[in-house]
């Protein structure tokens, strides 16, 4: 059957009977989609029957409206742009084919980050020269008072 496919698909010329160049695509990718579905379930197991099916399906499915945008894409493109023989017409009908691969991804995007107020910071602990040699100085956000302790930070630490 995929020779045949393929067959056809190349004996049509670029940019002359749309449909049938479109079938032909939709057919080869629907054979690649089901090749790889196969792959899939054989080497990741689903859990149940019914979840094999629907991996299946999805696979082909999506292999066959790749090649559909495909033929349809590269098709056009010659016939619009008037060069049928063109390589042009195969990148954009490859990009096209790419976009629909992208539209049917499962992991969009990230979403746009939540605005939050920051977490207060941990407060920033630090030798004053200014000050006796073991006195430390605690800032924490800007805008914020100072706390000024006799207190070494060892024997602080020590006594927690």
């Amino acid at each position: 059957m995929a020779p045949s496919l393929f067959r056809q698909f190349l004996d049509i010329p670029d940019g002359t009977e749309c449909h049938r160049k479109a079938y032909a695509s939709t057919g080869i990718g629907g054979a690649v989609g089901l090749i790889w579905s196969v792959y899939s379930v054989t080497h990741r197991p689903p859990d149940s029957v019914l979840e094999g099916v629907a991996r299946a399906g999805r696979y082909t499915f999506t292999a066959a409206a790749i090649g559909a945008v495909f033929g349809i894409t590269s098709c056009f493109s010659a016939q619009v742009r008037g060069k049928p023989d063109d390589p042009l017409n195969y990148f954009l009908g490859g990009c096209a084919g790419g976009l629909t691969l992208g539209a049917r991804s499962e992991y969009p995007t990230r979403p746009a980050p939540q605005h939050r107020t920051p977490a207060p910071a941990d407060p920033i602990l630090y030798s004053d020269p200014d000050k006796s040699p073991g006195s430390q100085v605690c800032r924490t956000l800007p805008g914020h008072r100072e706390v000024t302790t006799e207190t070494p930070l060892v024997a602080r630490a020590s006594q927690q």
